[in-house]
């Protein structure tokens, strides 16, 4: 979806992504008490948290989501969802100080603007023409998205809706934002 705003030749974000979903997989797998042996679960978990951490520095929010998903899901089995995230976090931080490279120290550095720019994120040239495009192209996304709040609050999951709901609209978008420059 960034390729109207970002353009890059090679990136490691999709490849860690890929790592990621195969890492739900086996999460998932072990969460619903399917029968897995505890030596392989754990070997490829270490493999794949790892790899994911080190591949690419934004994996810390899409991990950290669905982590925070799965804890909300699973009361009684989140002892797993804290060993994964341990070793997530400890990859990320062995990798930060023993392998730094200049690109992560920039794509980090650059998080600053979330402080600096708060809460105008709007008013940014990429966020306007993501949104035009989240509206005129990328549709489907807004379908799903409205469709996963439908599925949390029939089911009466407010824990679920509510981080989901807090996440996309925050007060701040619905409250401030003229969304007649992006028609």
């Amino acid at each position: 979806m960034t390729t109207h705003t970002f353009y890059w030749i090679q990136s490691e974000l999709p490849q860690a992504m890929a790592f990621f979903f195969i890492y739900l997989a086996l999460l998932d797998n072990q969460l619903n008490n399917q029968k897995t042996n505890q030596k392989i679960y754990y070997t490829l978990s270490i493999f794949l948290i790892t790899t994911i951490a080190f591949t690419h520095p934004l994996m810390l929010i899409p991990f950290s989501f669905i982590l925070i998903m799965y804890w909300l899901s699973y009361h009684q089995k989140r002892k797993e969802i804290y060993i994964s995230l341990s070793i997530f976090i400890g990859s990320y931080f062995v990798k930060s100080l023993f392998f730094k490279t200049k690109y992560d120290s920039q794509a980090m550095h650059g998080l600053i603007n979330f402080k600096q720019l708060f809460p105008d994120y709007f008013s940014l040239d990429s966020n306007i023409h993501f949104v035009q495009y989240l509206i005129k192209d990328y549709y489907f996304v807004l379908l799903f998205l409205f469709i996963g709040l439908f599925f949390y609050f029939i089911k009466k999951d407010y824990l679920k809706f509510n981080f989901i709901r807090r996440i996309f609209f925050c007060n701040y978008f619905i409250n401030q934002c003229d969304l007649s420059q992006w028609s």
